[in-house]
């Protein structure tokens, strides 16, 4: 998995003196313009300072300049604390989903490319 990632897709580390979560966007749906999360993650002691939000708003400014017009990603069913924090981010819920997870779609109309992001915690 993570020589397709090292490959194809933009990575993002967020960090203070120790890595606290890192992020995995493809942005290369060129005929669709869907961009896709396909691994977020923030350690737990340091969830809800920031990290995971910044991590977010790389994603969007990167999808963004890249030409994407959506940003989509599968989450668990049962992990309410990630499907809450997309919600926060804008994510809603599609038709479609599996036995155990969800799809999530959020537009990024509107998104400023050249948005600053705050990546200090």
């Amino acid at each position: 998995m993570f020589q397709k990632i090292d490959l194809l897709a933009d990575f993002c580390v967020a960090y203070t003196h120790d890595v606290v979560g890192y992020v995995a966007l493809y942005a290369n749906d060129i005929q669709g313009r869907t961009a896709y999360i396909t691994l977020i993650a923030v350690r737990r002691e340091s969830q809800k300072a920031g990290a995971g939000s910044s991590l977010m708003s790389w994603c969007e400014r990167t999808a963004v300049q890249k030409g994407m017009k959506t940003l989509r990603l599968e989450v668990a069913k049962d992990n309410v604390v990630a499907r809450r924090f997309y919600e926060r981010h804008g994510f809603c819920y599609e038709e479609e989903q599996k036995k155990d997870s969800l799809y999530m779609r959020k537009s990024l109309e509107g998104i400023d490319e050249n948005k600053c992001f705050d990546f200090s915690m």
